[in-house]
């Protein structure tokens, strides 16, 4: 594996990382029921915490994973051009985006607190 090629598929478990922080840090407000859906200021649907986190982290965890096969895929590769810099950049984008999601739901509901 070349450098580059390391770096942009560890990368790609950073939003994993921040959302399991972001956990950590946030457990008595998702511990209990959550804001989902707004319409003005007004409150229109509760869930509980627990399922913000559905989509996120199997979403995340599965783009680390197919972004360290494409890493390991790369290395053991035959000498043929492959393009894996799509595939690693197209994990990184949808973990940042599900993170993102995280995040604001999580600072709006603290926000209401």
């Amino acid at each position: 594996m070349r450098g580059p090629t390391i770096a942009a598929a560890a990368l790609c478990w950073v939003p994993l990382l921040v959302i399991v922080a972001i956990v950590v840090v946030t457990w008595p407000l998702l511990a209990g029921e959550i804001s989902t859906q707004w319409s003005g200021d007004d409150v229109v649907t509760r869930a509980p915490g627990w399922t913000l986190l559905l989509l996120p982290v199997t979403g995340t965890l599965v783009c680390g994973i197919f972004a360290t096969v494409v890493a390991a895929d790369r290395a053991s590769h035959d000498g043929t051009p492959h393009d894996h810099r799509r595939s690693l950049a197209v994990c990184g984008a949808v973990g940042v985006v599900l993170m993102a999601i995280v995040i604001v739901v999580v600072v709006a509901n603290l926000r209401a607190v």
